[in-house]
């Protein structure tokens, strides 16, 4: 029956869903009622632009200090950035779930004893995935709606689900390039390595390169996927076009790779 792997998928899935979006809700939160005002606002970024050199605040994305008086500003720092590293480790155990997992544990052979197609087995798992990362987001959007309803900061909605945008993208495509890695290795342990190894260079050419901003070193930063999901950007320039074409055209690419690799691999050998 069409549907049928999706549909299992999420009863499979869908507690762990809830605990992820719950943790991520509560931080959300927190983040939001643990500065009262706007005046608060400016004494922390008063604190961090007089203890914290100005390469450091560059190389976490701040290129301008004053963002971190503004609630949109702080919130994107203390909270979207972390919970970007946060979504990764999910999109890569949600990844890992799509083949490589069920073919190592030898539930994957049962599977396609069936008269399913192998692209449908990928497809549906991916949807799954794609649908359960995109709740985790919209449970810690809710965590942030009850912090701003709960306390006395105020900010603009609409502006932190456009920095949330890229940020959903940018776990879809890691949950595809995990499925790929998945198809393509043999030994599961190579694929969790492979896909670990590209977050964390990822992460440090984004870091280098906007410590290194304004220098030759800087262009580094075109490599890495947190350069294209990064909120401090949106909330001070808005949505990028270019960014989101980059996002969606590798993550359609990756999953279509990912479907490839599976309809020629020899599962279980």
């Amino acid at each position: 029956m069409s549907g049928a792997i999706f549909i299992e998928t999420l009863k499979r899935i869908w507690r762990q869903t809830l605990y992820w979006g719950i943790g991520l809700a509560l931080l959300g939160f927190y983040i939001v009622i643990v500065i009262p005002n706007i005046d608060t606002l400016k004494q922390y970024q008063d604190i961090i632009g007089n203890k914290m050199p100005k390469a450091v605040m560059q190389a976490f994305g701040i290129s301008d200090m004053a963002v971190l008086a503004t609630p949109e500003g702080f919130i994107a720092f203390g909270f979207l950035t972390y919970a970007l590293i946060l979504l990764m480790v999910y999109a890569v155990l949600a990844g890992m779930n799509i083949t490589a997992n069920e073919e190592d544990d030898g539930t994957m052979d049962i599977l396609l004893t069936q008269p399913v197609p192998r692209w449908r087995v990928v497809t549906e798992k991916y949807a799954a995935y794609v649908l359960m990362s995109t709740v985790i987001i919209v449970l810690s959007y809710i965590g942030l709606i009850l912090g701003r309803m709960s306390g006395t900061l105020e900010f603009s909605i609409e502006r932190m689900l456009l920095a949330g945008i890229p940020m959903t993208l940018a776990v879809w495509l890691v949950i595809a390039f995990t499925a790929v890695a998945g198809t393509f290795f043999r030994r599961k342990s190579t694929a969790m390595m492979v896909v670990v190894s590209f977050i964390v260079v990822s992460y440090f050419l984004n870091f280098i390169g906007n410590a290194a901003s304004g220098t030759a070193a800087s262009s580094v930063k075109v490599l890495s996927l947190f350069q294209y999901a990064d909120a401090q950007s949106v909330i001070q320039h808005g949505l990028t076009f270019t960014s989101l074409a980059i996002l969606a055209g590798a993550t359609a690419t990756l999953f279509g790779l990912s479907v490839w690799l599976f309809e020629r691999r020899d599962v279980g050998l």
